[in-house]
């Protein structure tokens, strides 16, 4: 009843026992044929894998007199074939004068007092074919320096780690194999339980003068670390004279500000409730001055849209500080190893608003985003109206202009830019205030009434440590009187952008900041 065919001709023998172990022939019969000639099969060879059963045991309790013999049975069948062994009071009974052991039978010829205590016997079976592995995180165990001269994977798959070192923490998989389908594995997590040690103590500590510092005592500590002490220079730390000064939690010195005080030489001890491993290596504490900025950052650059913005950060120190920009912000960082130092900024990039009738053209160039993509939203109010009454206008993913449309014509208006990401919100631009186009009274002729006005003359544009002075002359004779002064730039073949349309008719000069790179200056003059 336990077997069948399935799948055609294939045998299917359910609940396997280790008689069903043996040859089976697959033999092809031809109906049509008038002899079997036994030539058309094919023999194949089931080896069964079963553990050991006891089949004989030892009783559970044995008196004995002095003198007598004793003889103790256990027998086990399996396959591969078991081999039995007895154990003493947890300790395995190898080669004994008095004690003999055949074939699982253990036999004493004369017993004396010495012989009593708990007796068992062990039955042990493993197939040939199979073979362990043992990985600790992932690399074998024998390849890691730490463990391979002293693990040892026994017979039965056991992997054995004599005198464990705190190193040896970590997860360790066992990959059984005999070489058929994928092995199985199973995986457990070794913590090792260890006084308090310090590892890795730096023979050198740098504090910057005049600033915070740390002076580390790198802890391993499994329980976690208690407290740890501290020696300056052979003695006792004492906090109590020293203002400013704590250990942490992580046992290291913080220092809130440190000086000549600091300097010397410094040892920790760190304790767990397992005790401590010792002190530390000592450490050379030194006060160094920290970086310090050459050419630091202005407080705030405007710049305008399609302008090339350059925002120089030197810095010197001992030894040459590493230059970085955060990605948090404009801020630069000034780094070795004493100490780090920052200077930020901000940029405001200029937005341009081109007015009609009753849209306006809104764009700008986008400021650093932070590592992360950013958007926009346009914000927008008439200038008669109230602070509060600001209306915000999303700007399409990736896009750096928006038309706003359904505007009044000839009424004045407020646009701001405010950027975006996913770490929040940035600033808002400058305010930009403009005045859309107003309807026209009359259809336009070519006749006009406005007077022209010849350009100022002697223009001249001269490069300072805050931007580009711009000097020029009136016009000689100007047709009308001269009540201002409008300045457009543009760069290369760009669009003209209004810089200042407030200029003096006295002045003969002004100072455009943040335009590092610009093609064209063009001057009008114009009556207001």
């Amino acid at each position: 009843g336990r077997v069948s065919l399935t799948r055609g001709a294939s045998l299917l023998v359910d609940q396997l026992t280790l008689e069903d172990e043996g040859w089976f022939e697959c033999r092809i019969l031809l109906l049509d044929s008038q002899k079997d000639d036994f030539r058309n099969g094919t023999w194949t060879f089931l080896s069964i894998t079963a553990p050991p059963v006891f089949i004989k045991t030892p009783p559970t309790f044995v008196e004995v007199l002095l003198g007598d013999s004793l003889t103790l049975s256990c027998g086990a069948h399996g396959n591969p074939r078991p081999t039995v062994v007895w154990h003493k009071d947890e300790s395995r009974i190898e080669k004994h004068e008095k004690i003999k052991v055949l074939n699982g039978t253990l036999s004493v010829a004369a017993v004396t007092r010495n012989f009593s205590g708990v007796y068992k016997c062990h039955a042990d079976a493993y197939p040939s074919n199979l073979t362990y592995e043992w990985l600790k995180q992932g690399q074998n165990v024998y390849h890691i320096e730490s463990l391979k001269s002293r693990v040892k994977v026994l017979v039965d798959g056991t992997l054995l780690i004599p005198n464990l070192i705190p190193e040896d923490a970590g997860n360790y998989t066992c990959i059984p194999t005999n070489g058929l389908l994928t092995p199985p594995s199973a995986s457990a997590h070794l913590k090792v339980k260890h006084p308090a040690r310090v590892v890795r103590m730096s023979r050198e500590t740098y504090l910057p003068a005049g600033m915070e510092g740390v002076i580390t005592c790198p802890v391993q500590a499994d329980p976690p670390v208690l407290y740890v002490n501290w020696t300056k220079d052979g003695n006792s730390l004492n906090l109590d004279n020293l203002p400013g000064w704590i250990v942490n939690s992580e046992g290291s010195v913080f220092i809130a500000t440190a000086n000549d005080n600091a300097v010397g030489m410094y040892t920790c001890t760190a304790y767990n409730s397992y005790g401590t491993m010792g002190k530390s290596e000592p450490t050379k504490v030194i006060l160094q001055d920290p970086p310090s900025f050459r050419v630091p950052p202005r407080a705030e650059y405007l710049q305008e849209v399609g302008r090339t913005l350059i925002i120089p950060c030197e810095a010197i120190g001992d030894p040459a500080p590493n230059i970085t920009w955060s990605k948090g912000g404009w801020e630069c960082l000034a780094t070795n190893r004493v100490a780090t130092v920052s200077a930020g900024t901000v940029v405001m990039v200029l937005v341009s608003v081109l007015t009609e009738m009753n849209q306006a053209n809104v764009s700008w160039v986008p400021g650093f985003d932070g590592g992360y993509t950013q958007k926009f939203t346009v914000w927008v109010k008439q200038a008669s109206r109230g602070k509060h009454e600001w209306a915000s206008l999303p700007v399409p993913t990736s896009k750096n202009y928006l038309l706003v449309t359904g505007l009044l014509a000839g009424t004045g208006y407020q646009f701001s830019v405010l950027p975006q990401n996913k770490l929040g919100s940035g600033p808002f631009s400058e305010i930009v205030s403009v005045r859309t186009q107003a309807v026209p009274t009359e259809a336009p002729t070519a006749d006009s009434s406005l007077p022209i006005l010849d350009p100022p003359v002697l223009l001249s544009a001269n490069r300072t440590d805050r931007g580009f002075l711009l000097q020029w002359s009136p016009p000689e004779a100007p047709s009308s009187p001269l009540t201002g002064y409008v300045l457009q730039a543009r760069r290369d073949q760009g669009q003209w952008v209004i810089l200042s349309s407030n200029i003096s008719a006295n002045q003969s000069q002004v100072l455009v900041e943040g335009l590092l790179r610009v093609t064209i200056y063009y001057l009008l003059s114009i009556e207001r």
